[in-house]
Formats: C-alpha cells, structure tokens, sequence
C-alpha cells in the first residue's frame, strides 16, 4: 500500500500490517474483552495429523478458556479428530478446516520460542486470517487498513518483528 505524506512516500506492507492488526485484537480478547466469532453453519470435523495430536489435546485440555476467547469453540471427537463449531471472526478464508491445522502447526513454533500460550496463539492465528501479500485490495480496504494500524500500539512491526512501514 503507497501512501503519500508530507515528507514523501510511505510504503506499507499490507500482510505484515494486518497481521499486527490482528495480532492486537486477539491479545486484546485474550485479556477478558469477549470473543468475536463466527458461528458454523454446519460444525466441522477436522481429523488431525498424528504429530499433531499432542498440541491439539494440550490446546483443549489445558487452555479451553484461551481457545474460546480467541473465538475458537472446538471439541474433541474420536481418535485424531475434532469438532469445530465456531472460529474467530478474522479468518475469512477457512478452507474447510485446513487453516486449523496451519495454525496448530504454527503454534507449535511460536509457544517453542516463547513458551507463551497466548502470544503464541495470536501470532498463530493473526498470521493465518490477515490478508495474502499481493492480494488485491480495494481503496475502502487500504484506507481502513491504514487507521486500524495507526490505532495499533505498535504499528511499525509485525508480530515476528518485520518492518510493516517504509
């Protein structure tokens, strides 16, 4: 996203930008403000890779209330399987559950870095619902994109430390 100021140009990196975005609301919820969620129309079984399985008994044994203030409503099922019936309101793209199981795969490597639950699980799901590098966006898009960053407490950088503004 380019955007013109009084002392030049200002490159923003749209993914890292929403991601920080994200990131913020998530850590935001996950502090006791209530969860924005998407309820499914019809819940959705998602069978867990076995080297999965591990996080995925840990995440629901241990941290129901983090999953739900994430906006996550998720509940074991059989074997290596699980029942979702709401996700966070952020992720558009679900594709029929796999992008559960990218984050699951994600909070794996965040919570080995910081051993930070809810970090972890923000980075994870932020990363997962904000918009694609070089996906198309509208004006109304960049522009709301833009505010929500500068409402952020720290806009400069995504959650992992990239650059979001040049």
């Amino acid at each position: 996203v380019l955007v013109q100021s009084d002392d030049g140009l200002i490159i923003i990196d749209q993914h890292a930008a929403h991601e920080r975005i994200i990131y913020e609301k998530i850590l935001h919820r996950l502090s006791g403000v209530p969860a924005e969620s998407q309820k499914m129309l019809f819940p959705i079984i998602v069978d867990i890779p076995p080297i999965l399985m591990s996080t995925v008994n840990m995440l629901i044994e241990n941290n129901p209330e983090i999953l739900n203030m994430s906006g996550f409503s998720i509940r074991t099922f059989s074997g290596d399987s699980v029942i979702i019936d709401e996700i966070p309101a952020e992720l558009s793209n679900w594709d029929g559950g796999e992008v559960f199981k990218e984050i699951l795969i994600q909070l794996q490597d965040e919570y080995k870095e910081t051993e930070d639950f809810r970090d972890s699980m923000a980075k994870a799901i932020a990363c997962k619902a904000a918009v694609k590098a070089g996906s198309k966006v509208g004006r109304k898009e960049m522009l709301r994109l833009i505010n929500d960053l500068f409402a952020c407490q720290v806009p400069y950088f995504c959650p992992h430390g990239r650059p979001v503004i040049i």
